[in-house]
């Protein structure tokens, strides 16, 4: 097992072989589930502001709020989202809002 990263009170959701959490800072963080080992594949800035709130997954989007914006996003599939592009695992490559 192991521990890392900073989320502060953050709130985390499994999604098949991937981990979303949402950082009480506002981003959000797209991680390997491994018990292996820890592996942010990328981060978002996905509000502006903090949240404890528990983000939430319908079908292939992941809904995520504070007190002052709800934010909605297009999950990947968790293999395109492993696999992701050559040299570039940033977020927005695994996770964009719905329609782009």
């Amino acid at each position: 097992m192991w521990k890392d990263g900073r989320y502060g009170s953050g709130q985390s959701l499994l999604v098949g072989d991937l981990v979303v959490i949402q950082a009480e800072q506002g981003f959000v963080a797209l991680a390997e589930a491994s018990p292996d080992r820890y592996r942010e594949l990328g981060r978002i800035p996905a509000l502006a502001s903090k949240t404890w709130n528990n983000p939430a997954v319908a079908g292939p989007y992941l809904l995520v709020r504070n007190d002052q914006e709800a934010v909605c996003y297009e999950l990947p599939s968790a293999h395109r989202a492993s696999t992701g592009s050559p040299g570039s695992p940033v977020f927005t490559n695994h996770l964009r809002p719905p329609g782009i």
